[in-house]
């Protein structure tokens, strides 16, 4: 028996031309599976840094709404809103409570305390900016630079 060459090229042309089709598909099908996962991945990863900064936002911003409260001999005047205030610095507080570091949260957590006691003594500021400054803020500070 023998083989002519032309017939033995010819079929192996043929196969390969009906093969490469489908080893084609397969292989841009993976590929595009692959960049689908990248790319809710990376929209995840995205969603997550923008909800962490804006929970980090809100907290400066209602620790800096009960910094501009007028004290006038050690009571707080012309601040109706003071317990709204005082709602949206806890609920900022517990919200970004996750996303702190463990070994900052008794800071934090003396700092919502000795706020919400509303006591605006000398020795309570300087405690409430010494807090502020040397915890919280470079806290804040170091999880926004880890986005």
């Amino acid at each position: 028996m023998t083989f002519d060459t032309s017939y033995t090229i010819t079929a192996i042309i043929a196969v390969i031309a009906l093969l490469s089709p489908v080893i084609t598909t397969l292989i841009n099908n993976h590929h595009l599976s692959v960049i689908k996962k990248l790319d809710y991945s990376q929209e995840n990863h995205r969603e997550l840094v923008l909800h962490k900064r804006k929970l980090l936002e809100n907290y400066l911003l209602a620790v800096g709404a009960l910094s501009v409260v007028p004290v006038t001999d050690e009571k707080i005047t012309n601040f109706s809103d003071m317990g709204e205030r005082l709602n949206e610095f806890t609920q900022a507080y517990y919200l970004i409570l996750p996303y702190i570091p463990a070994k900052e949260h008794n800071y934090f957590a003396e700092y919502s305390s000795e706020t919400c006691k509303m006591d605006f003594s000398a020795d309570s500021y300087n405690k409430l900016a010494s807090l502020l400054g040397k915890h919280i803020l470079p806290t804040i500070r170091a999880e926004i630079d880890k986005l």
